[in-house]
């Protein structure tokens, strides 16, 4: 059923070699609110598979992958979907939340996005 099938999502492992995967990273870029300088144009920045734009999203490294063990695949369908179908909420959180400079927990205001989106699909799959 249902909760079988999500499961099996939070147990799959992220790959380079699935375009599926792949496309999620992708949308998720593309959807994210990136930084930009000053007086920068809006363009969405070229895809980066792993990168220092990472950690902005509260990722906790350059490679998002890294964070995905905890929820699999289903973590990162849940961010995109967030972003995708509130982007509203989604982009107030992330941008309310997001220090200048790396990820680091101890600043001010600090709030990791992706991360806390992991552990709370790793959380919501524990009690289902």
């Amino acid at each position: 059923g249902v909760l079988e099938s999500l499961r099996a999502a939070a147990a799959c492992p992220f790959s380079d070699s699935e375009e599926a995967h792949v496309g999620l990273l992708r949308r998720f870029w593309a959807v994210a609110p990136h930084r930009r300088r000053e007086g920068a144009a809006e363009a969405v920045p070229a895809f980066a598979r792993v990168g220092p734009a990472w950690t902005s999203f509260g990722f906790q490294r350059d490679d998002p992958v890294s964070d995905l063990r905890g929820g699999g695949v289903l973590a990162l369908q849940n961010l995109v979907a967030f972003l995708e179908q509130q982007p509203r909420f989604a982009r107030a959180i992330l941008e309310s939340r997001r220090p200048e400079g790396e990820f680091d927990p101890e600043a001010a205001g600090f709030y990791p996005f992706a991360a806390a989106g992991v552990n709370v699909t790793r959380l919501l799959i524990d009690l289902a």
